[in-house]
Parts: structure tokens; C-alpha cells; sequence
């Protein structure tokens, strides 16, 4: 699962900032090998400090003024 939060900056400076969240899941078919290394580092046995997921963050996300943040899924096909 991957959480996302963006702020959005009020217009009325006197006002917090409002912070809008998300989450995504991002299925890890079996015996891929980005599932592999994940499985290795989380298990200790890799000396990397990162595994890279591809396709865990979207290139284009829809912020709106209530709500869940979600893909832009229109702009993404």
C-alpha cells in the first residue's frame, strides 16, 4: 500500500494549510522479481536500502477540494 498526502496552501493566510491523503494498492504478482527483492530486503538479507516499485505512484494525481486524492485516470490512457 502506498499513502500519499499533498497540501494545499488556504487562500486566507490565516488559515492551515489543507492536507488532502490517499492510498493506493499495488498488487506484487508472485515470483516477479520485484517481489523477490522486496521480500529479500525486507527479510535482512540484501545490503540495498531501496527496492524500486514500479507504477506506485501515478504521473498525474486529481487533488480536489474534498475528498480522496485518486490517479487522474483520464489523462493516464
Amino acid at each position: 500500500m502506498v499513502k500519499m498526502a499533498f497540501q494545499r496552501r488556504p487562500e486566507d493566510e490565516s488559515k492551515e494549510p489543507l492536507t488532502h491523503t490517499g492510498e493506493r494498492f499495488i498488487p506484487l504478482e508472485m515470483n516477479t522479481p520485484m517481489r523477490r527483492e522486496l521480500i529479500e530486503l525486507l527479510e535482512g538479507n540484501d545490503t540495498r536500502t531501496y527496492v524500486q516499485i514500479k507504477n506506485a505512484f501515478p504521473l498525474f494525481m486529481v487533488v480536489p477540494n474534498e475528498g480522496q486524492v485518486r490517479p487522474a485516470l483520464s489523462l493516464l490512457n
